[in-house]
């Protein structure tokens, strides 16, 4: 005879089951159903990711601007214990651990920020990257020279206002 205790920890709250005497078959089918019963941490917090990015440099008469857009999806898990409101941190153009272009101004369509996702809901903003602004050749050169990502962060009440680092997967721009 076995006397297990079980436990499992979401989203920063802790779950334990009374220890309770098991056969050696009845404790490994107990352990397996509560490891499953434990879910995954998306089920009680924000999830976030950046994706669909388009990175393009246009050269101008007065130089090169940048443009393109991403998308930052956000999900809050239907176990969570409610909504959560989410502020931008900075997002930035990087390759590996270069940063090349920081703070990326991208401006958000349709919202504004700080957004709540309710509980159970996502949320997808398109940001636009402002090409006012032109680069200058070495940071033009740096960016088509490999792919690129966006990177940044975000706080949301869920977490405590911890800061949720993301990055988007490799892109390669255009109009190099």
């Amino acid at each position: 005879m076995y006397r297990i205790g079980f436990g499992c920890q979401l989203g920063g709250a802790v779950y334990r089951w009374p220890m309770v005497r098991f056969s050696s078959v009845g404790a490994v089918l107990v352990a397996a159903v509560a490891t499953w019963g434990c879910g995954s941490k998306d089920a009680v917090t924000l999830g976030a990711k950046v994706r669909n990015v388009q990175i393009s440099v246009e050269q101008k008469t007065l130089g090169t601007q940048l443009g393109g857009g991403f998308e930052l999806f956000l999900e809050v898990g239907a176990e969570a214990s409610g909504g959560s409101t989410v502020t931008l941190e900075t997002f930035g153009l990087v390759r590996g651990g270069d940063t090349l272009v920081s703070p990326l101004q991208a401006t958000p369509q349709g919202v504004t920020f700080p957004l709540t996702v309710g509980k159970g809901q996502s949320k997808t903003v398109s940001f636009v990257i402002d090409s006012a602004s032109l680069l200058d050749p070495a940071t033009k050169d740096a960016i088509c020279a490999g792919p690129v990502r966006v990177s940044g962060s975000i706080k949301d009440t869920l977490s405590g206002g911890e800061r949720t680092p993301l990055s988007s997967s490799d892109v390669t721009p255009s109009g190099c």
